[in-house]
């Protein structure tokens, strides 16, 4: 699975041709969240990186429908911590 998605993240958001544009933040959270659940920290963090505070409740209701900014930031707590 992990190979698919990073597959699937260079082919569209880290393709050098990608260009931001309308809801840019949609994407980048799906993959975060993606690579964060698979394991895969190193590329979850670039995402979360690429983010910044872009947060999008999409993907993240999933974890806390209530606060999906606080889900968000919980994984990328995490995932910044789990990588160092």
């Amino acid at each position: 699975m992990i190979d698919e998605l990073n597959a699937a993240a260079d082919q569209s958001v880290r393709h050098p041709s990608y260009v931001r544009r309308p809801g840019w933040p949609t994407v980048h959270n799906l993959f975060a969240m993606g690579f964060a659940c698979s394991g895969d920290l190193i590329s979850a963090a670039g995402r979360f990186d690429v983010i910044g505070d872009q947060v999008t409740a999409w993907a993240w209701q999933y974890f806390d429908g209530a606060d999906p900014a606080g889900a968000f930031s919980r994984f990328r707590d995490n995932t910044y911590a789990a990588r160092t």
